[in-house]
C-alpha cells in the first residue's frame, strides 16, 4: 500500500483491510500507523544489528558499517516499495525514522569501538549515515547500475578511509 500511495497517504482501515483484519484488531495491537511503522523499522534494526557478515565473501571496512550489505540487501528484495516511497515527496517521516534507525546502529558499533575519538562519533555518524541514504537513493532511482554487493563493496571502499582517518581502526564484524 505504501509503495501505491506513500505512507502519508496510507490509512488505518486501508491498512487493515489489505492486512484482511478488522480495525479493531489493528488498534489491539497498534496504536495508530505510526506505531506499525515504528515497530517495522525496530525489526529491521533489530535484523540489521545481528547480522553477521560473511568477511570472506563481503568485507566490511568498519564493524559501524555492517548494517550497508544487509540493507541494501532487504531493499534489492523490496525495490518495489523502496521506488514507491521515493516517488512520494512527502515521505520525510519515513525517512528521518529511518535516518535514525541507520545512525542508532552506527553510533553503537563507533561507541563500542576501542580505537577513534568519542568525541567524533555525533559527526561522523551523521556523515555516514547520509552518505549510505543519498548512495540508497541513488541505487533505487537506477537499480540496474549494480547488484546489491557491488553497491556495498564501494561504500565500504568509501567509508573505511573516512573512519580511519578519524582514528577508528579496522575493526570487521563477524
Amino acid at each position: 500500500m505504501m509503495s501505491e500511495v506513500g505512507y502519508e497517504r496510507a490509512s488505518v482501515a486501508g491498512i487493515a483491510a489489505r492486512a484482511n483484519v478488522g480495525r479493531s484488531t489493528f488498534y489491539a495491537h497498534f496504536i495508530d500507523k505510526e506505531d506499525l511503522l515504528l515497530h517495522g523499522i525496530e525489526q529491521l534494526r533489530q535484523m540489521l544489528r545481528t547480522f553477521v557478515r560473511p568477511s570472506e565473501a563481503a568485507p566490511c571496512a568498519h564493524a559501524a558499517l555492517a548494517f550497508a550489505l544487509p540493507m541494501f540487501l532487504h531493499v534489492g528484495e523490496h525495490l518495489h516499495l523502496a521506488q514507491g516511497l521515493a516517488g512520494h515527496k512527502a515521505e520525510g517521516s519515513v525517512r528521518g525514522h529511518m535516518h535514525r534507525c541507520y545512525r542508532a546502529l552506527v553510533v553503537e558499533q563507533l561507541e563500542a569501538s576501542t580505537s577513534g575519538n568519542g568525541e567524533d562519533v555525533p559527526f561522523l555518524s551523521h556523515f555516514l549515515v547520509g552518505a549510505f541514504q543519498g548512495t540508497l537513493d541513488a541505487w533505487v532511482a537506477d537499480p540496474d547500475r549494480c547488484d546489491a554487493l557491488d553497491l556495498d563493496a564501494r561504500f565500504q571502499e568509501l567509508g573505511g578511509p573516512v573512519l580511519g582517518r578519524a582514528g577508528f581502526v579496522l575493526e570487521p564484524s563477524g
